[in-house]
């Protein structure tokens, strides 16, 4: 943390999810579609789906890189990689789990840079006929931690709003400063939608 190189990883994740409502991890595509066919048919109002992930796609699962020049950085697992290609060759999966959303329900992908083009919010949308949301920008983790052992307080409070990035390296403010007690509190800035 000191080094500027942690990354938020599948703890503060889950610590997000609980805080945000019923929480079904899923490491993989997969995963994430039997958590959704074990939901009753019309019971699910929102998706949302916490994890890594850029303007082309989410990962579900990997490791996080705290050495190199890049760090901190992600590299994906290929299970837990979702982008238009594993959407539209799973279409038939979907579709058996279609029933299990509400009408009107729609999907969140609380991720870095998710909503940063359309092409992964269109890809989604398309294969669950749902709309979908996504973020611009990057998406902040609060994590507090005690001096000097580094032991960690609190965890799993997520913030976003644009240009924190640029606030935070400017040291006008922490992602503490906008942390939400749950994600449902963050307003996505992009979206494509099923019908009007």
């Amino acid at each position: 943390m000191q080094a500027g190189t942690w990354s938020p990883s599948s703890t503060d994740f889950h610590r997000a999810a609980t805080r945000s409502g019923p929480e079904a991890g899923a490491r993989t595509f997969n995963e994430l579609l039997l958590q959704i066919s074990r939901q009753r048919v019309g019971s699910i109002d929102r998706l949302g789906i916490i994890a890594h992930s850029n303007a082309n796609m989410i990962g579900l699962a990997g490791t996080i890189i705290t050495t190199g020049p890049n760090a901190p950085d992600v590299l994906f697992s290929p299970a837990g990689l979702i982008n238009a290609s594993v959407l539209q060759s799973n279409a038939a999966a979907i579709a058996n789990v279609r029933d299990r959303f509400a009408d009107r329900a729609s999907i969140v992908l609380f991720s870095c840079h998710a909503g940063a083009t359309l092409g992964l919010l269109i890809a989604f949308q398309t294969a669950f006929d749902l709309d979908c949301y996504g973020f611009n920008d990057e998406v902040f983790t609060c994590t507090d931690w005690i001096t000097p052992s580094l032991r960690i307080t609190s965890r799993g409070r997520m913030a976003y709003t644009p240009t924190l990035a640029n606030l935070i390296a400017t040291g006008l403010a922490t992602p503490c400063s906008f942390a939400q007690n749950t994600v449902w509190g963050l307003q996505p800035d992009n979206a494509f939608f099923n019908r009007i």
